[in-house]
């Protein structure tokens, strides 16, 4: 055991040369992973301020074949123990229930103002028309924007946001995550919402806002008309949240909610094809991202790829694999650690459950569907 020991560290001049090379990348990703999910961790205490004065607010929902959704979310949002606020629902051109039901409710609830888009006059992909109209018919400078199939913990969610606007932010960015269920596509997808949400929560923090997620969000109305709305990137159907962040991010004050009164959930996909086709609308929007955040954000998956790359290439010398197994089993438990710390302290509850089982298919389905992508000319809504 000891001459085996011993000859796993006997190393050519080439291995040595690839294994320093492993290593610069091993140290160069774990250095990105405490920047961002340890810095996002440490957020809840850094986003304490005296509060004002609550502003009225408007609640933006762009809704299409939502009406089960509907009926669970509308009478939720008229219980929110918040003094002054209205409820816009678009109906994006639905051909469920909604129309009749949202009408008729709109009727004998004041708060709630209901506007029908006939798809046959608005034929538009994505919800970018949808949500331009509800603005539009809003009454207040301070919006909160929903999906139709989400829904928020408690009746304290308005006031989440109304104490960041009443800070002076005019930009919130909000966590929604999904529910959980079994299956291996669940883990996955509870993983992704969380890399994520770190991301774009840490980068906040440094005053370079990137995306938010549009079915749990807020600006105000003058940010919004300072960039004529979504008109940098309207004819794109998708990136009303991530672009739209980006078209502002220099001229935004920027804040956040984490609470767990705070977080919307919905329901996640159920099927792989289903996850699959919404992970490549996400990264259409990432085409047209600006070329500093592009670079930024492929920091930690092409540090990963080149670590597992050059490591496995330097442990297939003369079976010399003892110190990249080391390398990769100490990356691993290092990543496990905090990533269960954080995601428990970010997103409230373990989003990280058979990590490494899950790592493993994340970087595979990474791969997946970034060549998919490549391939991919247009994307359906």
């Amino acid at each position: 055991m000891k001459e085996w020991f011993i000859a796993q560290l006997e190393l050519g001049s080439i291995e040595i040369y690839l294994y320093a090379i492993a290593l610069f990348f091993w140290m160069y990703h774990l250095g990105y992973i405490f920047d961002i999910y340890v810095r996002a961790h440490l957020l809840k205490k850094a986003n304490d301020a005296e509060t004002g004065i609550l502003p009225s607010i408007s609640i933006i929902i762009a809704a299409k074949n939502e009406f089960k959704n509907l009926q669970v979310l509308i009478p939720k949002l008229l219980e929110q123990n918040y003094p002054s606020y209205e409820i816009i629902l678009i109906n994006d051109g639905s051909y469920d229930e909604t129309d009749e039901w949202a009408s008729q409710f709109a009727l004998k609830e004041p708060k709630l103002k209901y506007t029908f888009m006939d798809p046959a006059f608005f034929k538009v992909d994505g919800k970018k028309m949808a949500l331009t109209l509800g603005i539009k018919k809003s009454r207040f400078d301070h919006l909160v924007l929903l999906d139709g199939d989400c829904l928020p913990p408690s009746n304290e969610y308005l006031q989440q946001y109304g104490q960041q606007f009443s800070q002076g932010k005019n930009l919130i960015l909000g966590l929604s995550p999904y529910k959980k269920h079994r299956g291996l596509l669940n883990r996955l997808i509870q993983f992704e919402t969380y890399l994520t949400a770190g991301s774009y929560l840490a980068l906040a923090s440094k005053g370079k806002p990137y995306m938010g997620l549009g079915r749990n969000m807020a600006y105000t109305k003058s940010l919004y008309e300072s960039v004529n709305g979504f008109e940098s990137h309207y004819e794109i159907p998708c990136g009303d949240d991530d672009l739209f962040v980006q078209s502002v991010s220099e001229k935004c004050k920027v804040g956040w909610v984490l609470s767990s009164e705070s977080m919307t959930y919905s329901e996640p996909k159920t099927t792989w094809k289903s996850y699959v086709k919404q992970k490549l609308r996400h990264l259409w929007a990432g085409k047209y991202y600006k070329s500093s955040f592009k670079r930024k954000l492929a920091r930690l998956p092409i540090s990963n790829l080149l670590f597992w790359g050059i490591v496995l290439i330097s442990m297939s010398f003369k079976m010399h694999w003892f110190i990249g197994a080391f390398l990769i089993l100490l990356k691993l438990i290092i990543k496990w650690v905090v990533f269960h710390i954080t995601s428990k302290s970010l997103m409230k509850s373990n989003r990280i459950s058979l990590y490494p089982l899950v790592s493993v298919v994340h970087l595979y389905f990474q791969l997946f569907t970034t060549i998919k992508l490549y391939f991919t000319k247009k994307i359906s809504w």
